[in-house]
C-alpha cells in the first residue's frame, strides 16, 4: 500500500468518529432545546426544594464572608451547618 493510501485511511479513521460524535450531539441539542420549550410552555413551578438550597447557600456566603472579613473562624464552622443541616461531619473526598 503507498503513503497516500495510508494516509487517507488514517485520516478517514481519525475523521469518522468525530463525524458521528457532531451527529450525536446535534440530536442531543434538539432535544434538549425540545425539552427546553416543553418547560417553558408548561412553566417551572418553584419547589421547596430550590427555595430551601437558594436559603442555605446564601447563609453560606454570608457566614464565609463573615469569617474572612472578621478573621474569625467560628462563622465558616458555622456555615458548615447549614451546607449540611443534618448535622453530620462529611469529608471532601
Amino acid at each position: 500500500m503507498k503513503l497516500r493510501g495510508k494516509l487517507q485511511v488514517a485520516f478517514t479513521a481519525a475523521l469518522l468518529p468525530l463525524l458521528l460524535l457532531i451527529g450525536f450531539s446535534f440530536i442531543a441539542l434538539s432535544q434538549l432545546s425540545q425539552s427546553i420549550n416543553e418547560m417553558h410552555d408548561e412553566g417551572l413551578a418553584v419547589s421547596n426544594n430550590l427555595v430551601r438550597l437558594s436559603t442555605m447557600t446564601e447563609n453560606t456566603r454570608v457566614n464565609m464572608l463573615q469569617a474572612v472579613l472578621n478573621e474569625d473562624p467560628s462563622n465558616s464552622r458555622r456555615s458548615t451547618i447549614y451546607l449540611h443541616p443534618d448535622g453530620e461531619k462529611r469529608s471532601g473526598g
